[in-house]
């Protein structure tokens, strides 16, 4: 697909991650500013940029990293590296403001926790629903692997001679 088609799936995630990211604070507004009123509002609207942040640079190395090969399974590894991406850099993020303490600790952690959580669930649903449509991240058609001529890559038998053979062997076990 064209690099528009890519860029219309990525600011489709990011729309979404936008809402659940305002759902998810909506929810925790009141029990943030009933724990710690204006700096518990502050810790949770901090914590849910880190994750918006998090989430647009995993979507974007996603779409990078599925890009070089539009076989499966680079798509499934694009997915994996971009959630291990997120992860790193909202702790990059997270690390210095929990030390440098410009919000309360305890709150932030909390909410950055609620709303990491969130935003991976959020992830892993879009990227299981785009690799089952055989779309990776990139947001063309994923393609297997297959030499000319002859079986998928990956495949147990390499000729149907092999084939033949296996299927002899199990009936054999199985008398």
């Amino acid at each position: 697909m064209s690099t528009t088609t890519r860029s219309s799936s990525t600011a489709r995630y990011l729309l979404r991650a936008l809402l659940l990211a305002v759902l998810v604070s909506a929810a925790l507004a009141w029990p943030a500013h009933a724990w710690q009123a204006e700096a518990g509002l502050a810790a949770l609207g901090a914590a849910a940029g880190v994750c918006l942040l998090g989430a647009a640079f995993a979507r974007v190395a996603a779409g990078a990293i599925g890009g070089l090969d539009p076989s499966p399974e680079s798509a499934a590894l694009a997915v994996q590296a971009g959630i291990g991406a997120r992860l790193f850099l909202t702790l990059a993020i997270a690390v210095p403001v929990l030390v440098l303490e410009p919000f309360p600790r305890i709150p932030f952690a909390v909410f950055l926790g609620v709303h990491y959580l969130a935003q991976l669930g959020l992830e892993v649903f879009v990227s299981v629903r785009e690799l089952s449509q055989n779309h990776g991240p990139t947001g063309r058609p994923a393609r297997a692997s297959q030499p000319e001529g002859g079986p998928p890559t990956g495949s147990l038998a390499t000729n149907s001679e092999d084939a033949e053979a296996d299927s002899a062997e199990g009936r054999a076990d199985n008398r």
